[in-house]
């Protein structure tokens, strides 16, 4: 599974996308997006232990997101039961053992430097953090589609494809942020209803375009036309 360049303008593309996308199954992305950020703020309650197991969870999260979005890509069909399945499936914890155990020693660090109060090596040290739990997250999911390829190995590829593609998902963080922001003025509540389901698809969107040869604008015309004929069936008769 070889890495590709993709257009810059992907970086917006793939926002457009994922709400195309979610329109058709925005109660299933909000249910998966509440439960997940209910859960994590659960664990977060929980001093030391909580900042560790929030991003384990997350790592299980963003690994079930992306079959459950590749699912319906492909069948125009999931459920809640389909996700539930995916994140806990039981052979994470056998086949992706080396991300975890990266996840959680990275982030006890950063508890560990939250309490120690090193603000200086705090901002580095959680921007490594996060860019391996992406890593972490592709890497495994890479290794989903490849069974026998090996975490190193899937690792290295995702490397290259981020590097490959760095200007386009640089400029796709600013417009998520922007997007973020922009559904925070709505208010929480605006923010969770709309900003958390709408973005569901993101993460399998670039993935496929960088590694799978997915046609962005084709997939954006697909499911806007999928969209408009549950728009016209649902619209009362004349």
């Amino acid at each position: 599974m070889d890495a590709r360049h993709v257009p810059v303008d992907y970086s917006y593309r793939w926002i457009f996308c994922s709400i195309e996308i979610a329109k058709r199954h925005y109660s299933l992305f909000l249910a998966t997006g509440l439960l997940f950020i209910f859960s994590v703020l659960g664990l977060s309650l929980i001093p030391f232990v909580g900042g560790i197991a929030s991003p384990l969870l997350s790592f299980l999260y963003g690994l079930g997101t992306l079959r459950l979005v590749k699912q319906i890509n492909s069948t125009s069909h999931g459920t809640f039961d389909d996700f539930l399945q995916f994140t806990f499936d039981p052979i994470v914890f056998q086949k992706y053992v080396p991300f975890l155990v990266l996840i959680g020693i990275l982030n006890a660090g950063s508890v560990a430097l939250i309490y120690l109060r090193a603000p200086f090596i705090i901002a580095p040290w959680s921007f490594i953090a996060n860019l391996s739990m992406f890593i972490s997250i592709h890497a495994a999911y890479m290794m989903h589609l490849n069974p026998n390829m090996k975490w190193d190995e899937a690792a290295k590829n995702v490397l290259r494809g981020s590097w490959m593609n760095i200007l386009a998902l640089i400029i796709l963080m600013i417009f998520t942020i922007i997007f973020a922001v922009g559904s925070l003025l709505m208010c929480i509540v605006g923010s969770l209803l709309y900003f958390v389901p709408m973005t569901m698809p993101l993460n399998y969107l670039v993935f496929s375009s960088i590694y799978e040869g997915l046609d962005v604008e084709k997939s954006i015309k697909e499911w806007s036309s999928k969209s408009n004929d549950v728009q016209t069936l649902s619209a009362p008769a004349d």
